[in-house]
């Protein structure tokens, strides 16, 4: 067509770019923008703008999404709707909500949320579990009249399931019309997150007489709903009915029933299965290690770690932390040096879970100098603060350890009852404490109950 000088038209140009969009070609669509800008044709039609909007987007450059998007002289729903999925898919929900709200705010004929709108906002209250805005965004259906449709129904449930509200979970499941195995699944999560596992399994049940079979994420659900209730009868039980029936067993189930058993903390259904399966994720190999750490069998920690390692599978924050509190446990200090080289070069330190876990261990080790060193190195979080004053009060520098809750409290942290329980057991050797020191004890100690009070 360019070759035959036959210029392209607003028609053309949004298919175009939605072809660079699905096969992620950022850099032909830029030449293709330029090539518009050059001709003039976002002055015709928004939907060419709205394109960009969209190609941009799902190739995640949401600054240059923004900037098209302001280009736009004469925007509509879909540019609007693009810009608000954008933003949810390159995991900004805040900014996502911000997009929605001021559509709302201006709220044009060509402006009114549709929908796909709806999914994106719905979306972004879930994964912020904002429930107060989902609600909202509940009414703005009910007023408009939006609530039949099927995408509206499936994200509203999807939204209350996120923010673990069961209750409203279960009404909008309810007024699903044509319930798939997603809005089965959303339902069946929430009710497994919280215990409600009769309920559950009831639903498991209906689901199959709807004619809807089961996938692996209905099956982990379950599973890790036994585990998380700890339902140790019922969650073998489970596991044998799934191999009976010949249910879904990929790597989501496998890795659902490596966690399940090792929350059961039975060490032996676990191992057999990781050792009956020749090809293991990542994730299987982090869940065990994990595991065995949580059960107390530290030398298996270590060893799936060394293994992991010499298979060059990587090791995330859960697993890192698990060995370095295995080490740490069983007095592998230069063992556990050899860990933190491992995280420096793997550029993992940032994390906070981690480096949490290297002050205690240097502070339990009666390192102070390099847990301090650690501290001052991190972000930090109250978590931080409580590690590095019970490793001071652990090496018997009680005074020491009042002055980081002081400096703590002054940095405008406000300190948990963790917090409070490490710091009044170094008040116990130190019965001269000065009454300053004690006034801001019982300050802190006020606002936490003014907290717990509220909450309740």
């Amino acid at each position: 067509m360019r070759y035959d000088n036959t210029p392209p038209n607003h028609f053309t140009i949004p298919m175009i770019v939605a072809t660079c969009a699905e096969l992620l070609w950022l850099e032909k669509g830029k030449y293709i923008h330029g090539l518009v800008s050059k001709s003039g044709l976002f002055a015709e039609n928004s939907a060419v703008g709205s394109s960009f909007v969209y190609m941009y987007a799902k190739c995640g450059a949401m600054e240059d999404a923004s900037l098209m998007f302001d280009e736009i002289v004469v925007r509509d729903v879909v540019s609007w709707t693009a810009l608000v999925i954008g933003y949810v898919h390159n995991d900004d929900s805040e900014k996502s909500l911000e997009c929605l709200c001021e559509m709302h705010r201006i709220g044009g004929d060509g402006e009114k949320v549709n929908p796909r709108t709806l999914e994106g906002g719905f979306q972004a209250c879930g994964n912020l579990g904002a429930l107060i805005a989902g609600r909202c965004l509940h009414g703005l259906i009910v007023k408009t009249g939006l609530g039949c449709s099927q995408v509206v129904q499936s994200s509203l449930l999807s939204m209350y399931s996120k923010c673990g509200n069961v209750e409203e979970a279960r009404n909008s499941f309810c007024q699903v019309v044509d319930k798939d195995v997603f809005a089965w699944t959303s339902v069946m999560g929430v009710c497994a997150r919280f215990g409600f596992m009769n309920e559950c399994l009831n639903q498991f049940w209906d689901m199959q007489v709807d004619d809807v079979y089961p996938d692996g994420i209905v099956v982990s659900c379950i599973l890790l709903g036994f585990g998380n209730s700890m339902m140790v009868r019922e969650g073998k039980a489970f596991h044998g009915l799934i191999v009976r029936r010949n249910y879904v067993l990929d790597d989501t189930v496998n890795n659902a029933l490596l966690s399940m058993y090792c929350k059961f903390g039975t060490p032996s259904p676990a191992g057999k299965l990781f050792d009956g399966v020749h090809e293991w994720s990542k994730e299987s190999w982090n869940t065990m290690v994990f595991g065995y750490c949580k059960m107390g069998i530290e030398g298996k920690c270590l060893e799936l770690f060394r293994e992991m390692r010499d298979l060059g599978i990587e090791a995330d924050s859960n697993s890192l932390v698990s060995v370095i509190s295995s080490c740490s446990q069983l007095g592998l200090i230069n063992l556990c040096r050899s860990v933190h080289c491992y995280i420096i070069k793997n550029s993992v330190n940032e994390d906070v879970s981690i480096a949490n876990s290297l002050i205690d261990m240097y502070g339990k080790g009666g390192n102070l100098s390099t847990a301090w060193k650690m501290f001052c190195r991190t972000q930090r979080d109250v978590v931080t603060w409580n590690t590095l004053i019970s490793s001071y009060i652990h090496s018997g520098h009680y005074a020491e350890a009042i002055t980081l809750f002081d400096e703590m409290i002054s940095e405008k942290l406000n300190p948990n009852s963790a917090t409070l329980v490490i710091v009044l057991s170094a008040c116990c050797h130190l019965p001269s404490l000065e009454k300053g020191k004690m006034a801001t004890l019982n300050v802190a100690f006020s606002d936490l109950k003014r907290a717990l009070y509220s909450a309740c």
